[in-house]
């Protein structure tokens, strides 16, 4: 396998394994009846969250030709990263499906007061 081939398979692997702890934490909910998602708050790298989030979305956005610009004057923050995660790909998400094919997307993070 070459590098970028290899790099999918592992953010697909990352990708698999939070969106199956987010199934698992909706199941407990649900079968517990307690209606509160518990959150695994830990400091989180901005600049590598944001990368990871354009890598995760890369395969739509590539369909419409559509780019990320990653500006990032932030450098952590503590919060759940799956959630956060989940977040940032549902955003990019739907800028890719509402923005025109050929342009490009930026993902900007700022500390808070700039």
């Amino acid at each position: 396998l070459n590098t970028e081939t290899h790099s999918r398979i592992e953010s697909l692997k990352v990708n698999i394994e939070r969106l199956l702890a987010l199934v698992n934490d909706l199941l407990t909910v649900a079968e517990s009846g307690n209606e509160k998602l518990k959150a695994a708050p830990q400091q989180i790298e901005v600049e590598e969250l944001l990368l990871r989030a354009s890598r995760d979305l890369e395969g739509m956005s590539a369909k419409r030709q559509i780019s990320f610009k990653i500006s990032c004057k932030s450098k952590s923050f503590y919060a759940d990263k799956n959630r956060v995660m989940q977040v940032l790909v549902n955003l990019g998400s739907n800028a890719i499906k509402f923005s025109p094919a050929g342009s490009e997307i930026e993902l900007e993070a700022v500390d808070e007061g700039d």
